[in-house]
Formats: C-alpha cells, structure tokens, sequence
C-alpha cells in the first residue's frame, strides 16, 4: 500500500471510529437544544439556563455541531441541517430522556460481551437492561412506544403472512400488545391470548381497551419460562429470543413445544443471511452488546428448534432480515 492510500485509510478508520459527533448529537438532542432555537438564534448563556446546562460547555457542544447549529456572536442557531434534530423518530432514538436510547449504555460494554459471552449492558450499567428500564415507568413507556412504533411498519405484512381467520392466537412476550392489536383490528374473528409478566401485562390491558379488543383477549399474567397456557391454534413469539442466549431460547421454545402440540410456531426474528442490510447487521451486534445474544442464522435456529423436539417447516420473509420463522413438532 502507497502512503497516500495509507493515509487515506487512517483518515477513513478515525472517521469511522471517532465518537466524538455521536456522543455531542445524543447530548444536544437529550438538551433539546434544536427545539430552543428552532424560532431563532438565543444567546449562550439564556440558552444555557433554559436547558440546564453549563454555558461554556454549551460552546463547545456546538462547534463540534457545526452544520446542525450556528454560533455567531455569542448566540446559537440551527444550522442548515439543524431540522433533522426536530424529527420525533430521532428525538425518540436518541434522546437519553427515552426508554430505547439507553441501549447505547451497551455499547461500552461491547468489548465484555465478546470476551466473555454476556451482557455488555450488564457489564457497563451493573444491571441487566430491563431491570434498569424497569426502576423508572416514564423509560418503560417511551420504550413501549418506540418497540410500538417500529412493529408498524411490518404489522400488515407479518398479518398477511399469517393468514388468520377465526384462530385463537397465543402472543408469547407480546409486550403492551401493539402488535396484537394490530392483528385483531385486521381480523375481527381472531381471538387472542397474551402472554407477559404481570407489570407489562397491566399496561397491556390499557392498550387493548384504548384500541377497542380487550374483550378478544385473555392476559396470561406469567413468564414465558413457565408452563404456558394450551389450546391455541397458532402460538406467536416476536423479537424475543433474540435477547436470550442458546439455553435459554431452548427453554422458551420446549415451553412453546408442550403448549401447541402439533399447532404451528411462529418465530419472528430478524435472520441472518435472509436480505441482510447495514441495519440488519447492526442490530445483531447491539443486541448482543445488550443482551449477549443476537440475531441468529437459519442452521442456528434450526439447532435450538431440534432440541426442543421441533423443526423448521418454513421461512418467510417479512421485511429485510425479519423473518417469520413456521416450527412444527419434529417427525
């Protein structure tokens, strides 16, 4: 390699590792500096006060941010690419005030999680990541409503998929239950089980009663790692496993086994190597920054489904990586 293609990496591999920027974004969206000065410019110091912050720090913040603010004579502005900081969905990914920006709190943790297998979350924080969520309710909302968020854009397709008419659907670690209402907006006959701990499944009976299907559906207030209840005819666990190491996913799906019998399963993860893109891949390691588990391949999944006496019957994508992934008991 000639110096100038050597200099050329060393400049591309400090853009690509500098945290500088990420870590001043998540600060200033956290401030809600953009919305202070979306009217105008504000002085420093007013500015400062109106944010609770230290008003030379508050300089140094924006100069980094060149582009997003502007500092002239002594006030701050919004630059020209200032209006991005103003969308909800960024203010709701990065703003630390919300449930799903601490999953960053992983990310010092990452070099942990790969030596040893666990948790970075747990390495950096001293807490597993929903034990932490859970000591402040206003964290659990904003994350329910980002995890809320993110299901609708996939919601109709994933229904579609599943074809259901008048089954009775058991949601294993369905959460508030957005997806499941979701679905039985879009089929009136379908009747539903929910199945989460008693906390989540409190704020789930609220959900369901605000989107008028509460009467269709029975909360199962237990974990998923205890005996679930029987007589669905589809059993449905989404964007779980993907949190639990091997032993554990094997547990949930024996669990999952002995509840439907012969009624399919349908797993819905993202998959790897199913239309994989940059998001995809990038979730895999978060998660395993978070939990010390992650996205998984269809051989893996295949492995952990054989032995809990199950086998893959059929994959099927539902956008990118995420797939829903049919089990059915062994032959």
């Amino acid at each position: 390699m000639n110096p100038a293609e050597t200099e050329r990496a060393l400049q591309e591999l400090h853009r690509i590792t500098d945290l500088t920027t990420p870590y001043a974004v998540r600060a200033a969206v956290s401030l809600g500096l953009a919305e202070q000065v979306a009217g105008g410019p504000r002085p420093v110091e007013a500015l400062a006060e109106a944010v609770g912050a230290q008003p030379a720090g508050l300089r140094k913040l924006v100069r980094v941010l060149d582009g997003f603010f502007t500092l002239h004579n002594d006030e701050v502005g919004l630059g020209e690419r200032g209006w991005v900081l103003l969308e909800d969905a960024v203010r709701a990914r990065l703003d630390h005030a919300n449930g799903y920006a601490r999953v960053d709190d992983a990310w010092p943790g990452l070099l942990q999680a790969i030596r040893s297998g666990g948790s970075g979350y747990e390495a950096a924080r001293g807490k597993a990541f929903y034990d932490d969520l859970g000591e402040d309710e206003r964290l659990v909302a904003s994350f329910d409503g980002q995890l809320a968020e993110w299901s609708g854009h996939w919601t109709t397709k994933l229904v579609e998929l599943l074809g259901l008419t008048t089954e009775h659907v058991v949601d294993v670690g369905g959460g508030t239950g957005a997806l499941l209402a979701a679905i039985l907006e879009a089929r009136p006959e379908t009747s539903a089980t929910l199945v989460e701990l008693p906390s989540t499944a409190a704020r789930a009976a609220s959900l369901l009663t605000e989107r008028g299907v509460r009467d269709r559906v029975t909360l199962a207030a237990q974990s998923f790692f205890e005996e679930l209840p029987a007589g669905g005819d589809l059993y449905l666990i989404v964007q779980v496993l993907h949190n639990w190491a091997d032993a554990e996913t094997v547990a949930v799906l024996k669990r999952l086994a002995a509840a439907a019998g012969d009624r399919p399963i349908v797993v819905v993860e993202r998959v790897n190597g199913v239309a994989d893109n940059a998001a995809d891949v990038a979730s895999d390691l978060l998660m395993y920054a978070v939990f010390g588990a992650g996205e998984r391949t269809e051989a893996e999944y295949a492995a952990l489904a054989a032995e809990a006496g199950l086998e893959i019957a059929g994959i099927r994508q539902v956008l990118g990586a995420l797939s829903a992934v049919e089990l059915r008991p062994s032959r």
